[in-house]
């Protein structure tokens, strides 16, 4: 296989089974696949993070982030490799669940009012999770131009009705036909 991040993908985070999504829904799919186990692979985080700001390279924007803890190592990796062409982006993460004592902040990391958003994952099942952290950062005042995924699964009909551009490296097809082509 050619392409050297969707073969480690296939390699590393592809998992056979039927697994519980965050819906609470059981997927469909004949496996899950953990992006964790590469975009935290700082070689493969780098692949993702420049083949990321390629996807987006007509969108413009001031900071990337979404809900932990797919977002964080996505956000950060896009971050950092912005800053290696100069272009100086922020991260952010919003949590799951406000947080309790301290600050009591639902989203962590800069001021993000006024700033335009890329909402980031790394596998967009449903579409929730980054329509939970467009609602988030909406409501600090920012205003949201995108949604980025390393691997797309859903989330197309949401995107698409709030007028958001929708940007992935890889579908579920280009996930099932490298796995049929490695067996």
């Amino acid at each position: 296989m050619d392409d050297e991040l969707l073969a480690y993908i296939v390699d590393k985070a592809v998992i056979f089974g039927r697994f519980k999504l965050p819906t609470g829904e059981i997927s469909p799919n004949p496996f899950h696949v953990d992006m964790r186990t590469v975009t935290f692979n700082a070689r493969m985080n780098r692949i993702i993070s420049r083949r990321l700001l390629e996807a987006t390279s007509d969108l413009s924007f001031d900071a990337a982030g979404g809900m932990e803890l797919g977002a964080v190592p996505v956000a950060c990796g896009l971050m950092a490799e912005a800053a290696t062409d100069g272009r100086f982006i922020d991260a952010f993460a919003v949590r799951k669940k406000r947080k309790e004592t301290g600050t009591r902040k639902i989203v962590e990391g800069p001021d993000l009012a006024g700033k335009s958003i890329l909402i980031v994952e790394d596998t967009c099942n449903s579409g929730r999770s980054a329509l939970a952290a467009v609602e988030a950062v909406n409501a600090m005042g920012a205003r949201v131009v995108g949604v980025a995924t390393v691997v797309a699964r859903g989330g197309f009909a949401e995107f698409r009705h709030l007028g958001l551009p929708y940007r992935f490296l890889y579908s579920e097809i280009d996930i099932s036909e490298a796995i049929a082509q490695l067996t």
